[in-house]
């Protein structure tokens, strides 16, 4: 949770994201953030039409891929994500008990 935090917290002046309301790491990692009011094309697509649905994800997708990355701290690419999963999965079997 404490990446989707920094991810968040990176986005908020690019992207209408979520706020970050609350990021706790405890015995489990908790993280509240605020709801973004927008249109839900899921709900909505039952009257929208399917060329107006198609518009607004390109929309959408046009927005997100105007963000400059040039100085993201994150890095995410494939090889690395499958290390950190990797990871994930051995870390959480290793100290799970045997029933």
């Amino acid at each position: 949770m404490r990446g989707e935090k920094n991810i968040l917290d990176w986005l908020k002046d690019k992207l209408p994201v979520s706020e970050v309301l609350y990021y706790s790491k405890a015995e489990r990692d908790y993280l509240l953030f605020e709801e973004i009011k927008r249109m839900d094309l899921v709900k909505e697509s039952s009257y929208l039409n399917p060329e107006k649905v198609v518009f607004l994800i390109a929309e959408g997708l046009c927005i997100i891929h105007k963000v400059d990355i040039s100085k993201c701290p994150f890095d995410m690419r494939l090889a690395v994500k499958l290390n950190e999963a990797k990871n994930s999965v051995e870390k959480e079997t290793c100290w799970k008990r045997e029933f």
